[in-house]
Order: C-alpha cells, then sequence, then structure tokens
C-alpha cells in the first residue's frame, strides 16, 4: 500500500513524529515500544515503510505539545459527536471547532488540538461528564499517540478532514473545562501522621517509579489491590490512571494489559 510510505515520508518533511503500526490495525509493531519509537529521522522511516509499505502511521502527540478529543459514535445510547457540538453550543465555541479532524472507522472523530503555552491537560476517558451532567459521554481525550490517516483496519479506514498543518489552538472554553483546579500549597498543610495501610498504598502509588523498573511496579501495586478485595475494573482503571500519570514515562497499553492479565490470572489459580 503505497499510499502509507507517501503519507509517512510527507509526514517527515513537515516536521512531524510517527510510528509504524501492524498493518490492518491500529496496534504498534510486536516488539516496538509504540509512540515510545516516534521518529522524524528520514532514514528511520524509510526503512520501516520499505520493510512493508502496508504499515499503518501513528502520530506521538506528546512531542508536538498535542492532544485529541476523541468522539465516539459506536456505543448505544451515546454519541460524543453530538455531546461535544453540544457543549461548543452551550459554551459559543462552534466556531472554534475548525482544526484539522480525521474520521474514525467506527463512524467517530478525532479533533486535533494544539495545547497553549503552559497548558497541560491529562490523558482521560468520558471526558467533560461533569459539564454534560453524564456519566457516560463518549468522548475520551488522547495524550500520547493516535492512528493517523489514511491508516486503515479492518474495520474501515481513518480519513482526514483538512490538512495536518492547520491544527488549531485549544480553544479557552475547553481549556476551563479540562483544567478546573488549581494547584494546592500541599506544604502549608503540614505532615500527616499515623499514616495506616492505605495511606501508605496511596503514597507509593503516586510516587511511580522510574523507566527500569515499570513492570514490576505495576505487577506489585496490582498484587497489593487484588489483597485488599478491589473489583477487577477499578485496578484497571487505577493502574492506567497510574500508567499515564506517574510513572516517568508510560508503559504501551499492550504491556499494561497483558501485565494485568497475567497477575490476574495467578491470583485466579491460587483460589482454585
Amino acid at each position: 500500500m503505497a499510499i502509507n510510505t507517501q503519507a509517512a515520508l510527507k509526514l517527515q518533511k513537515d516536521g512531524f513524529y510517527i510510528y509504524p503500526l501492524a498493518p490492518n490495525t491500529k496496534i504498534p509493531l510486536k516488539g516496538s515500544n509504540g509512540f515510545n519509537d516516534a521518529t522524524n529521522d528520514l532514514e528511520t522511516i524509510q526503512k520501516w515503510w520499505n520493510d512493508d509499505p502496508t504499515r499503518n502511521i501513528g502520530l506521538m502527540l506528546k512531542q508536538h505539545n498535542l492532544i485529541v478529543i476523541d468522539c465516539d459514535n459506536h456505543i448505544d445510547d451515546v454519541n460524543g459527536i453530538e455531546n461535544f457540538k453540544q457543549l461548543a453550543a452551550k459554551y459559543n465555541g462552534l466556531s472554534t471547532l475548525n482544526t484539522y479532524r480525521q474520521t474514525t472507522p467506527q463512524n467517530g472523530i478525532h479533533f486535533f488540538f494544539r495545547l497553549p503555552d503552559g497548558i497541560n491537560i491529562e490523558q482521560q476517558q468520558e471526558a467533560f461528564s461533569e459539564a454534560l451532567s453524564k456519566e457516560k459521554t463518549g468522548i475520551d481525550i488522547i495524550k500520547y499517540g493516535v492512528p493517523l490517516a489514511p491508516t486503515i483496519t479492518q474495520k474501515g479506514q481513518y480519513k482526514a478532514i483538512g490538512e495536518i498543518n492547520d491544527i488549531a489552538t485549544l480553544p479557552q472554553w475547553i481549556v476551563s473545562l479540562l483544567v478546573k483546579d488549581k494547584p494546592v500549597n500541599i506544604t502549608s498543610y503540614g505532615t500527616q501522621t499515623g499514616k495506616k495501610y492505605t495511606g501508605k498504598f496511596l503514597d507509593e502509588l503516586v510516587k511511580g517509579c522510574t523507566s527500569g523498573s515499570r513492570n514490576d511496579f505495576i505487577m506489585k501495586q496490582i498484587s497489593k489491590m487484588l489483597a485488599v478485595g478491589a473489583d477487577l475494573e477499578t485496578i484497571y482503571r487505577l493502574i492506567l490512571v497510574v500508567n499515564d500519570n506517574f510513572l516517568d514515562e508510560p508503559l504501551p497499553e499492550k504491556e499494561i494489559n497483558a501485565t494485568f492479565k497475567s497477575r490476574i490470572k495467578k491470583h485466579t489459580r491460587g483460589r482454585e
């Protein structure tokens, strides 16, 4: 599929950091580090797509200070596109959605925005739930890596709307909704005494770890949550939060999933 090679070379020429995805999927190549492998090096990019022109394309968002607002439209009774447009209309922001976009294989839309200087927004699921007064919004915030048109999967193709060089700055009304809390001066409250197990555990979660011991750290935290009887869904969601926010460098999601499944399987065997 020469079109993917041409698209990858154009992205390199335009200064974007990209990485290969497995053919017909939005999953990084087996054995790769996903968006952590992203580069703008011409020789590397040529080799990736000369080795296999059918490889899809991933864009490293964090490198370019970009985020994607991912509006899904494939879940029963949840239309992220309509929810996002409803929110924009409420804040008189429909005109501010004029940025580079791409449709997804399952009828969703990715809105690409450049973060204003000094603004940091975390990756999250079911974004804007408070503003929309809905638990499920069908809107996610993507911060690290995203499949890029003309990527094609078994469910369909990502299709560009506009030019990727025309990415607008994140509108202030969205910034206000996503960055609601000002930093707290933690030191003014002193040190907590008489700390119990739960407090120590939470401190350890937030402290995180360095890149050399990430897998062991994640496995250890899963084990502790299992030990206190947390639901599996709760454990998985917390581990994703820890990975995205408290590790020096997040692990690829496939590694998180593999570690989670391995630990749960071992735990389940131990109870049989």
